[in-house]
């Protein structure tokens, strides 16, 4: 994602994090939660997303696994 124009690549972090909040298997929130977090080093502003989500969570294994990363 860090090589695609900046409208598309702003299209997949909104789709990642709404599957971060709200899918409905917890393993899928937790694959876009991590694709997100490989993005911070080229998108700053999504640190502040992701604290977000992990402080609106209510999943306890994701919660753990937030927690080790």
């Amino acid at each position: 994602m860090t090589h695609i124009p900046p409208v598309e690549r702003d299209k997949g972090l909104k789709v990642l994090e709404d599957y971060a909040r709200n899918a409905p298997r917890y393993e899928v929130r937790l694959g876009a939660y991590r694709g997100l977090a490989l993005l911070v080093p080229t998108t700053p502003t999504l640190k502040a997303v992701l604290q977000n989500i992990r402080d609106k969570e209510t999943d306890d294994r994701l919660k753990a696994f937030y927690n080790l990363m």
